[in-house]
């Protein structure tokens, strides 16, 4: 019953024991990297587009397309060869307007590790006419922070196609309450709602823009605490100097505090119409060349679409909007 007790004790201790220099996520939840979170965020958007667009295909499509929902749920079909595929008008029309699409997602992982270690001694001089007590003690707190941050982007249908298995195999199944930032955390509801609030809710774009986007900041907070203080008292049973009592504390804590922060935007009509323009011109002849093609050279970076760098900007307006209301709420205190 005592070793049982003591287990109870000191299991939490040494679990908490703050050891880490670099705090991480995977200190709090094994294997789970930053890496396999980003992954599995990833992943649950793709498959939530994925859903939506098999949803399309099931609900307004032709019988055919109703056919090829199903073999796409069922896997015979890849959804790389479903989208080059030729639809009717009112499918095309969906797969067009957001295949460009993008999310842009911000992570900010704030880990925190906090302990401290404390001795105590008491000393004890009994005498005929009473008892001379001196207590000695010492202690030492620790404390480790470690803020990550970081921007992803995705284009909708480069994530439905190019994003494969093999990389989503750490998939979340479910919610994660204890640590929800590895677990789905309902990116299907978000991107669903950006989907019919844009065809049947009247979705607006801000004022002075024609730049359509939504955007969601999801906060998660968890903190595990433990302790463990031994103590051991003696009566003196000899004169002289004699320990009393001996004591110890021990106590760790993590707090880890993770933001994160995922904006929509959609390519504007003006864009659409571009497109359009270019879809409906004839392509040239390919000319058989008379000379060695010289190598093609890659660029130092990739371009960024104006979707893309819009949802990016989103993510910069949703800090600034974020930053506003913290400095509202501190002056409306104080």
């Amino acid at each position: 019953m005592f070793c049982k007790s003591m287990t109870t004790l000191v299991v939490p201790a040494i679990l908490l024991a703050s050891c880490n220099i670099h705090p991480l996520p995977e200190n709090f939840s094994k294997p789970d990297t930053t890496y396999q979170i980003v992954a599995k965020v990833r992943c649950e958007a793709r498959d939530a587009i994925r859903e939506i667009a098999t949803g399309l295909l099931r609900e307004y499509g032709s019988p055919a397309e109703k056919q090829l929902s199903a073999e796409l749920l069922a896997g015979t079909v890849t959804y790389a060869d479903a989208f080059t595929r030729r639809y009717s008008p009112d499918i095309s029309l969906y797969f067009d307007r957001y295949a460009k699409s993008f999310i842009a997602y911000d992570f900010q992982l704030n880990m925190t590790e906090m302990d401290s270690h404390g001795f105590s001694l008491g000393l004890l001089n009994p005498f005929s006419n009473g008892t001379r007590s001196l207590g000695l003690g010492s202690s030492v707190d620790l404390s480790r922070q470690n803020n990550r941050s970081f921007r992803v982007t995705d284009e909708f249908a480069k994530l439905a196609t190019e994003v494969n298995d093999l990389y989503c195999a750490p998939k979340a199944r479910g919610g994660n309450l204890i640590y929800p930032i590895v677990g789905r955390i309902g990116l299907k509801e978000t991107l669903e709602t950006f989907v019919w609030l844009n065809e049947k809710g009247n979705l607006k774009a801000p004022s002075g823009t024609d730049v359509i986007t939504m955007a969601d900041t999801l906060e998660f907070s968890t903190t595990l605490k433990g302790n463990i203080d031994p103590k051991i008292e003696l009566n003196p049973v000899t004169s002289g100097v004699t320990i009393s009592s001996l004591g110890m504390t021990n106590s760790a804590s993590r707090i880890h505090k993770h933001r994160l922060l995922f904006a929509l935007s959609m390519p504007t009509l003006t864009e659409e119409k571009e497109k359009e323009k270019l879809r409906q011109k004839p392509k040239p002849q390919k000319m058989t060349p008379t000379a060695p093609a010289r190598p093609r050279q890659q660029p130092a970076t990739s371009a960024v679409s104006a979707t893309e760098e819009r949802a990016i900007k989103e993510l910069d307006r949703q800090q600034y909007l974020r930053l506003n209301r913290g400095l509202e709420r501190f002056l409306e205190d104080y």
